[in-house]
């Protein structure tokens, strides 16, 4: 595969309804935030005007019932429920006034400029929201090969769940093309990184390769190594770039590397 190429795609079903419900929001903050930044309308103002009045003229009259209640109850004319019932009526009324009336005020005069930046805040809020669903939708969902290489295994099938940290793809990468040799404690003085090395197969041609790094830690010879000599021993890693245009050396193919005039498996 080519690096940059497209292995797979996630299911963006649900993101995209969540995208709608997003940009839906996003419409309504901005109306919300035009009106606030732009003030109100004439007929909202008269709107808010006429309310306010009316709930004037309706405390009003509640103040006139409360006080003929009164009368009628000092006369013995009338039960104390009724009169109860008239203050009630008449603190109802009352606070429905401030209220309206703080209104008015509030609609004549527009929005506080604090009141107008929480708008403008809560809109690129809701901006940000629909971008990060955008990126999640378009690129976030796409499985993109991030190198040239072999793939060695899918670890997945259409329909699966899979996460961020799970495996889709085990990936061999071929350029640069790297070869592993062990070398024993006796042979680590003949290997230097930067120093030339020749790969030795079975059915082909030597192919040069450079030394890239060699460990610094001693570890037991692994199984899957063949070394000249089987045995248990602390051997050290060698990585070796390998100069391969016609991809002649594959994936776990046995190999002698030559250092000088000494050799490892």
């Amino acid at each position: 595969m080519e690096k940059g190429e497209l292995l797979g795609e996630l299911d963006t079903e649900l993101l995209g309804i969540q995208k709608e419900r997003a940009e839906a929001e996003l419409r309504y903050l901005e109306a919300q935030y035009r009106l606030s930044r732009d003030g109100f309308r004439k007929e909202d103002i008269e709107k808010a005007e006429a309310n306010a009045d009316a709930a004037l003229k309706s405390l009003t009259l509640a103040q006139i019932e409360e006080k003929r209640e009164k009368a009628l109850y000092a006369l013995k004319a009338s039960s104390k429920e009724k009169l109860d019932q008239a203050e009630w009526t008449r603190k109802s009324l009352e606070a429905q006034h401030a209220s309206a009336a703080a209104e008015a005020r509030r609609v004549a005069s527009g929005n506080r400029p604090d009141e107008i930046q929480a708008a403008s805040a809560q809109v690129d809020s809701s901006k940000t929201n629909v971008d990060e669903l955008l990126y999640r939708i378009e690129k976030a969902s796409r499985i993109i090969s991030p190198v040239e290489g072999i793939v060695r295994s899918r670890l997945a099938e259409p329909g699966d769940m899979t996460s961020s940290s799970r495996t889709v793809y085990e990936i061999s990468i071929i350029s640069p093309k790297w070869v592993r040799a062990y070398v024993t404690e006796a042979q680590l003085g003949m290997v230097r990184p930067g120093g030339k090395a020749t790969v030795i197969t079975d059915t082909m041609p030597p192919i040069e390769a450079k030394v890239g790094s060699v460990s610094s830690q001693a570890e037991f010879t692994p199984k899957t190594v063949q070394t000249a000599e089987l045995r248990t021993a602390l051997v050290y890693e060698v990585r070796l770039i390998v100069d391969d245009p016609e991809n002649i050396l594959k994936l776990g193919q046995p190999a002698t590397v030559e250092f000088a005039s000494e050799a490892s498996k």
